[in-house]
């Protein structure tokens, strides 16, 4: 059964990223489903928020950061930042911040990488959809919308990779038409699904591991 699949792979809790600037850069994020602890060369810990839409940053010249991308479902509390002081240190409040919810930790999971409706989802949990909805909302999580939205984005810009017709991915990954994969993915991406498909680097952030793509790689460079 597709929770048991889920439960048996364990993923890991994040994926650890560095980033070394040596001249101003840009950049510009992709929602993902993951927030990030981040730490710079001073030492300062910060945790991102959930991207809604992309965002840009811009970094000078001698930034250092250590970041670690947390598995979409993994609940950080942000006072517990200031116990944070080395990488050690933060690879255990992730070890101890697991979701203390299978039920949302799988609910994500699932949303992210399936074309189900957050109503099956909620029966097949064995939970009505008002329950599952007041779950999210008490853990501070974005709306279980949000995960369905943005996976089934990010599942239709992963196949732009391949060379089947745009028709075809946006009916394969449950759209009305591709006007409507169109709409999504200049909402979450930035870009229509041909320019996503003529950009590598794009595609390239698009693959990254996050919401509907966790894989098992711990290192990861930005």
């Amino acid at each position: 059964m597709w929770w048991t699949e889920h439960l048996a792979t364990k993923p890991p809790d994040f994926v650890r990223w560095t980033c070394q600037i040596t001249q101003r850069r840009s950049f510009t994020i992709l929602p993902d489903g993951c927030r990030d602890i981040v730490i710079d060369r001073q030492g300062q810990v910060t945790l991102t928020d959930w991207d809604m839409q992309p965002r840009k940053i811009t970094l000078q010249p001698g930034a250092q950061l250590t970041g670690y991308r947390l598995r979409p479902g993994i609940i950080i509390d942000k006072a517990d930042l200031a116990d944070v002081k080395s990488r050690d240190d933060a690879e255990a409040l992730i070890s101890h911040a697991r979701s203390e919810n299978t039920d949302i930790d799988l609910a994500i999971s699932v949303l992210g990488r399936e074309n189900l409706m957050i109503n099956t989802v909620a029966t097949r949990l064995g939970v009505s959809l008002r329950t599952l909805q007041r779950q999210f909302q008490r853990r501070a999580l974005p709306h279980p919308e949000f995960w369905r939205m943005l996976g089934r984005a990010r599942r239709a810009a992963i196949a732009l990779s391949s060379d089947m017709t745009l028709t075809d991915i946006a009916g394969i990954h449950g759209y009305g038409d591709q006007a409507h994969m169109t709409r999504a993915c200049r909402h979450w991406f930035g870009h229509t699904p041909k320019q996503i498909r003529r950009d590598a680097g794009l595609l390239s952030d698009i693959n990254q591991p996050a919401l509907g793509t966790w894989t098992g790689e711990h290192i990861s460079t930005r």
